[in-house]
């Protein structure tokens, strides 16, 4: 006889009325179900957490291939310096390319 382990989870009360709203709304009888749920699909693989950095570091592929090729042309050596400083037009020499 296998005896049932019981997981809390300490929540505001606030936090917990908008779970068990949200939960019953999309058609779980209760939040402790939608959690099985989750651990269940967890468990088999159906579902993966991923954590990302925030939207505004995230970068599309071009962008990341733009990237990656700049720093290896600085790694390489093959770049060219700009100093604001010296030259007034710098500016414009940036937005010809």
């Amino acid at each position: 006889m296998s005896k049932n382990w019981r997981l809390q989870i300490p929540l505001d009360n606030k936090i917990k009325k908008s779970l068990e709203k949200k939960a019953t709304e999309e058609g779980f009888s209760s939040s402790n179900d939608l959690v099985r749920l989750l651990i269940h699909k967890f468990l088999n693989g159906d579902f993966r957490l991923t954590l990302v950095p925030h939207a505004s570091a995230v970068v599309d592929l071009e962008t990341e291939r733009r990237i990656y090729q700049s720093l290896k042309e600085i790694k390489q050596g093959d770049y060219d310096l700009i100093d604001f400083d010296k030259d007034s037009k710098a500016l414009n020499k940036l937005y010809k390319d």
